[in-house]
């Protein structure tokens, strides 16, 4: 009697061809030149791009244009290398699969989907730090409340020359002492 456990062979299947890989890399890359323009044709040009506009933008000599083409690169070659790599460990699909994935190539929208990646990782990233701190204290503002009504009341000052004098006796910005005044307004107000 045969042993139907050692009978079991495992099946490997043919790594995926050099030119399969090539065909659905470049038709991910038509796709892509179609929606952001044309690509380098090779991975040292395409390094050889995103270094050129890069460095132009350093030396200050960039305009919107450049960065967008040095992102543009920069995007396509992280797609089609992932792709690259992603693909050379995949079976060899059947000439129908090649066929079907080449159409839904042809039929997806990088643009979305490249929107909806930023818009997941920025979700991740830390929100911004609220404002700068108040430059006075909780006593000073109160301070500087009562001084700017007293030079406006007593001394018949405008009301921007009363934040000025005020601003200058501190060392803030006169527009600090006026968003103290206007948010002590609106509280008194509700």
């Amino acid at each position: 009697m045969i042993c139907v456990k050692c009978a079991i062979v495992p099946i490997k299947w043919a790594a995926m061809k050099r030119s399969t890989v090539k065909k659905i890399v470049d038709a991910m890359r038509k796709r892509l030149e179609q929606i952001l323009g044309s690509s380098p044709t090779t991975l040292p040009s395409a390094y050889q791009e995103i270094y050129a506009r890069l460095s132009k933008g350093l030396e200050g000599k960039v305009d919107d244009a450049t960065l967008q083409r040095a992102v543009n690169s920069a995007a396509m070659l992280a797609i089609w290398t992932e792709a690259e790599r992603a693909l050379k460990d995949k079976p060899e699909p059947s000439p129908e699969q090649l066929k079907k994935t080449l159409e839904e190539i042809e039929a997806l929208d990088f643009a979305s989907m490249l929107r909806a990646s930023v818009q997941r990782i920025s979700r991740k990233l830390p929100p911004f730090p609220r404002g700068k701190s108040p430059s006075l204290t909780l006593q000073q503002q109160q301070q500087v409340l009562t001084e700017v009504r007293q030079l406006t009341d007593k001394r018949g000052f405008s009301r921007k020359k009363a934040y000025e004098s005020v601003a200058a006796k501190y060392g803030v910005h006169w527009r600090t002492i006026q968003n103290f005044c206007v948010r002590a307004e609106k509280r008194e107000e509700t």
